[in-house]
């Protein structure tokens, strides 16, 4: 069994030991992309949920720009709506794989990740309103058509196994990280349950593999080895009050993280 814990401190561990060399170098942290990108468009900034402390995205997630106080507003008012999203994304998942014959406790560990986004949600709406932001309701687009275990496989490899792994390595070095003392304590709570849902994410993974044909099998890494290429391969704009205060890591280190947990599942980096 995957010992998550370990992969994501060691990592961890690995960027902590980067940025230190660095800043005996005479190196600028700060001066380095960190791990979100505002598009901006008059008094609009739309984020790249990719990069945050969110939760899995559930299929036919509207994205849209917002209006806020400051920037460190529009960020967690974003985290609200995709904590939100993410617990739509879990019950919506739970109920597919209930319909497909999934073990029991698989079902419940999925409700369980729901009422934890729905607890992550408020937390956020907190912090949110601190900064002058607001709680945002997501917007999500359902179909009628129930997903095929194969489509349920790809969005858990790349979504579940790769992205919700790189986020819990991003949230745990947010916790590290902030300058604010609430910031770091809810950040070290998510961590916690997303840890969780990363396994969780995986011990999915190894229940669709029993099901798929060898095609569908491969279709999914592929899909977890692009879903690491494109991390790797993101570079993100953010101004340092945001950056301390949230305790975002750098554009580089972001790569880094992608890299790794590429060499941790594949044994070399496939994030080049």
């Amino acid at each position: 069994m995957r010992d998550h814990q370990s992969i994501f401190t060691a990592i961890v561990s690995s960027i902590s030991a980067r940025s230190a060399a660095r800043e005996e170098a005479g190196a600028i942290a700060t001066n380095e992309a960190a791990p979100y990108t505002p598009r901006q468009s008059g008094s609009f900034v739309r984020f790249a949920p990719e990069a945050f402390a969110a939760g899995r995205r559930p299929a036919g997630l509207r994205e849209r720009d917002y209006i806020g106080k400051n920037t460190t507003a529009r960020f967690f008012a974003k985290l609200t709506e995709l904590a939100s999203a993410s617990a739509l994304a879990y019950e919506t998942l739970r109920d597919e794989l209930a319909h497909y014959g999934a073990p029991t406790g698989l079902l419940r560990r999925l409700e369980v990740a729901r009422r934890d986004e729905i607890r992550h949600a408020r937390a956020l709406t907190r912090v949110a309103r601190k900064f002058g932001g607001r709680a945002l309701v997501p917007e999500v687009v359902r179909t009628a058509n129930r997903r095929t275990l194969a489509e349920i496989a790809r969005e858990n490899a790349s979504e579940g196994c790769v992205i919700e792994s790189y986020r819990t390595i991003v949230t745990l070095l947010q916790s590290t990280n902030a300058s604010d003392a609430d910031v770091a304590r809810i950040m070290k709570k998510i961590a916690t349950d997303k840890t969780r849902h990363a396994d969780l994410s995986w011990a999915i993974n190894d229940w669709l593999m029993t099901k798929l044909s060898s095609s569908e099998i491969e279709a999914s890494e592929i899909a977890m080895r692009t879903a690491i290429a494109d991390l790797g391969n993101a570079t993100f704009d953010v101004d340092a009050e945001l950056a301390g205060v949230a305790g975002l890591p750098s554009s580089a280190a972001c790569a880094h993280i992608a890299r790794a947990f590429g060499r941790e599942l594949f044994g070399q980096d496939r994030a080049a």
